[in-house]
């Protein structure tokens, strides 16, 4: 007997999105180094859909071949895992320092390089600066026999690393250890495996300074000091740090435009006199050794929506720069912040989900279509609100997979743990072996990341000539226009957007 229509067992149409089946968790596979290609530096050639043939003419080739002039890249993070393959190169190890392990600051090899023997004190037209400067240029000038050597761990040292090699990670070849656990016929070996990864600029010398997670102001004023002394092209600095009113107590402070919001946790923790000037002392610095040299920073990703401090003091005529991050298509990535005013430039990252409401009462989503859900019922009625009257779903509010491809700590302490508690290790041959080499990399996001790329591209511009090179006769506001045009910002467009500039013709001889 046939059913009445009442009866009838409904079916659901199972969801897809671009033809793959949703809530199932299968990410797509995408170019490792896609935002190479995105900002213009390496350009993949459309004849191979592969993505594993690059362009003859993409920068970073005419770069290893052509004239340049390799740039210093003072990062401001915590440490980095300065023995890393594809980093150990990179890294300037005489000069990196760290201010975290020792606040007076301590040089990884406990010695002075004759580069920072016989400086002189820079004057800052400030009395806690110039206290700082100049008890750097002594500490160098006349070592005490504790100089000490950097303390800062190199196994977690995670999100130093990770900035270091999007900036300028080189190609390495590391040794892979073979066992015998699965194949006890054969014997232990190692093998030979090429690591083909490469950051933005792999020519330039980064040298770390690092800090602890939560700088103090006093880290922060050395930190800035040293890149000075050692002559850095540009600066980077991905931490979002208190602004100096808001460490204050404002007791009847209830908007963001009164007060950080990150701050609303610390306005029961009075301040000392001393600590506020050293924060007053340290936004004037900022914006003075940006007259000199572009520094770079961190848009934020709090969710406030603001702009986060140093960025917040970008200016067209200082050499702050403010970086927000776009997603692989193009938008806004879910947690920059739409501040459009205080942004600079836009980079590349990886995008996140989001799910709000709005100031009408609708929602703001950003969805994952590629994330295992397991309320289907629930996540399918989240997708209708963002389906078209024909079924397809809203380009507009869907997080993109794309993630940003970056060096990691080795071993198990890193963003990606390695399976083993020991690696890598030093054999007989004393040769340097890797158990697990897929712990060497790691994906990173958020406008850190978007800093990075954005470091790297200025770093290898100044390398060609196609950016002026921080130090003397820097111009902020020429280096600004020649880096993103004169156009406002625009927080819906997420413009202007990071993109290869091309160095003047240097004619031929």
């Amino acid at each position: 007997m046939a059913l009445k229509a009442e009866d009838q067992i409904m079916t659901t149409k199972i969801p897809t999105h671009n033809g793959d089946p949703l809530f199932l968790g299968a990410y797509p596979s995408y170019h490792a180094l896609w935002h190479l290609h995105e900002i213009g530096v390496l350009k993949m050639d459309p004849a191979d859909p592969t993505g594993a043939t690059y362009q003859d003419d993409s920068p970073l080739f005419a770069a290893a071949s052509g004239a340049r002039e390799n740039t210093i890249v003072a990062m401001i993070d915590t440490s980095v895992a300065w023995d890393h393959p594809c980093l150990a190169e990179a890294i300037d190890h005489d000069l990196m320092i760290d201010f975290a392990g020792d606040p007076r600051g301590a040089l990884i090899n406990g010695d002075v390089p004759d580069s920072l023997k016989g400086l002189t004190p820079q004057h800052y037209g400030d009395d806690i600066l110039n206290t700082a400067a100049q008890k750097l240029v002594e500490r160098f000038n006349t070592p005490p026999a504790d100089l000490g050597r950097a303390a800062a761990a190199q196994a977690h040292a995670t999100h130093g690393t990770a900035m270091a090699g999007i900036i300028g990670a080189r190609p390495a070849t590391v040794k892979v250890h073979r066992s015998q656990m699965l194949n006890p016929a054969a014997q232990v070996s190692t093998l030979d495996l090429a690591l083909r990864y490469t950051g933005a600029d792999p020519f330039c010398k980064i040298v770390p300074i690092s800090t602890s997670a939560m700088p103090t102001a006093d880290e922060m004023i050395k930190a800035l000091i040293y890149a000075e002394m050692i002559g850095a092209h540009v600066i980077v600095l991905a931490a979002s740090l208190q602004t100096p009113d808001s460490m204050r107590v404002i007791a009847d402070a209830r908007t963001p435009d009164e007060i950080d919001t990150r701050a609303l946790g610390t306005r029961a923790r009075h301040k000392t006199e001393a600590v506020v000037a050293g924060e007053d002392a340290l936004n004037t610095l900022f914006l003075k050794v940006s007259e000199h040299r572009p520094i770079l920073c961190a848009a934020g990703n709090d969710g406030s929506g603001r702009v986060s401090y140093p960025a917040r003091l970008a200016r067209k005529d200082n050499g702050i720069v403010a970086v927000a991050a776009h997603s692989a298509s193009g938008v806004p990535c879910a947690y920059s912040p739409d501040d459009a005013k205080h942004i600079t430039i836009y980079a590349p990252s990886g995008d996140m989900e989001s799910m709000t409401r709005s100031e009408d009462g609708g929602y703001e989503l950003r969805l994952d279509p590629y994330r295992l859900r397991r309320d289907h019922h629930n996540d399918q009625g989240l997708f209708d609100r963002i389906s078209e009257t024909d079924g397809t779903l809203n380009a507009d509010h869907l997080m993109q997979p794309q993630e940003i491809l970056t060096t990691d700590c080795p071993g198990p302490n890193g963003y990606n743990p390695g399976n083993y508690l020991h690696d890598p290790f030093v054999n007989d041959a004393e040769e340097t072996v890797h158990l697990d080499p897929s712990s060497l990399f790691c994906t990173f996001s958020g406008t850190s990341a978007a800093t990075a790329v954005t470091a790297g591209m200025v770093s290898l511009g100044m390398a060609t000539g196609a950016l002026p090179r921080g130090g003397a006769g820097f111009d902020p506001q020429v280096f600004k226009s020649a880096l993103r045009g004169t156009d406002d910002s625009d927080a819906t467009q997420a413009t202007p957007k990071l993109r290869w500039v091309a160095p003047p013709s240097r004619g031929t001889v």
